[in-house]
């Protein structure tokens, strides 16, 4: 094997990269897992706001979400790394739903993190739609929580790839009345 920088420099150098490329890998998973809790707490205020999801504006930019305007009817925005993003109706006639991702999340992790969400928000009496449903409504995976005039949905959307902007699956929240 052909001797490389990294192989043919002394011990404690090797060590010290060793160590470097630990820290790099490390400070990766650690924006990723922030990325995620502000993931957890963006869902958490879209549903504290399902009445009116465009009233998440604030708590969502007291997280740290950062706005990046609006583009149809929705809000936008992106964490301060650019690792992740949300959505939020911002029409005021309606559009009571939400988004959120974290780039290169798959749909297996969005769902795990869903999974998780609907139980805590939605409690027991969530329904996990069948996979063949899911797939119908082109989805991954969806919980719904119907009452008698309104429903909540936790939506795993499949992964998607918006070129220099996004790729991953996104989390939506929808009320629907």
């Amino acid at each position: 094997m052909p001797a490389t920088p990294f192989t043919a420099a002394p011990a404690p150098r090797r060590i010290l990269a060793a160590v470097l490329t630990l820290g790099v890998l490390c400070g990766a998973t650690t924006v990723m897992a922030d990325t995620t809790d502000m993931v957890r707490d963006g869902i958490r205020a879209c549903f504290a706001n399902k009445e009116k999801v465009r009233a998440a504006k604030k708590p969502l930019q007291a997280l740290g979400w950062q706005s990046e305007g609006i583009f149809g009817d929705m809000w936008f925005f992106q964490t301060k790394a650019k690792d992740g993003i949300a959505t939020i109706g911002a029409a005021s006639w309606g559009s009571n739903a939400c988004g959120f991702g974290v780039k290169k999340m798959t749909a297996a992790q969005s769902t795990a993190l869903a999974a998780g969400m609907a139980k805590e928000l939605m409690g027991k009496s969530a329904v996990r739609l069948s996979d063949a449903d899911a797939k119908d409504m082109d989805a991954v995976a969806v919980w719904v929580l119907e009452r008698k005039t309104t429903a909540d949905a936790i939506v795993v959307a499949k992964e998607v790839n918006y070129p220099n902007y996004y790729r991953g699956s996104i989390i939506y929240v929808v009320f629907i009345e």
